[in-house]
């Protein structure tokens, strides 16, 4: 598998794999997901070249991983985000996230920055557990709650 910086000729591969994750995602299926706004942040993303795809041998893309690299707000220096990371469900088992989280924190360091904060908003045990291989420690919890007043 090949890690690459994703070209505009990629986004109806993107935006599949992004449709393939909302639906599968508990925490995003209950809202209705807006393809034009997806697309373009994706896009936005991409022009920073902070989007990244894995592709097989045959060239099909099997997952990506998007991030924000800048100033932290609060402390010294450059962090990345992690914003998204996907792999398509017929490419896990592979070294496909690996490959994908590898790709990201090469192009964080080459920006300056000096962490890497990535995160899991589903519950994926199986990610969780692919960032502590790589290294990654828990720091902190992310609650949610949908709300319904109407001030």
């Amino acid at each position: 598998m090949k890690v690459r910086y994703a070209t505009a000729d990629d986004t109806d591969a993107i935006m599949a794999l992004v449709r393939e994750m909302h639906a599968e995602a508990p925490t995003h299926r209950a809202r209705r997901m807006c393809e034009v706004k997806a697309a373009d942040y994706l896009n936005d993303l991409r022009e920073e070249a902070t989007v990244l795809v894995v592709e097989d041998s045959g060239g099909t893309i099997a997952g990506l991983a998007a991030m924000i690299v800048g100033e932290n707000a609060w402390l010294e220096g450059v962090d990345a985000k992690e914003v998204l990371l996907y792999v398509a469900q017929e490419r896990r088992g592979s070294s496909a996230a690996m490959r994908l989280v590898d790709a990201m924190e090469l192009v964080a360091e080459r920006r300056g920055a000096k962490r890497l904060v990535v995160g899991d908003s589903t519950g994926n045990r199986v990610a969780q557990s692919i960032y502590r291989r790589l290294g990654y420690e828990v720091a902190g919890v992310q609650l949610i709650k949908t709300l319904t007043s109407t001030m």
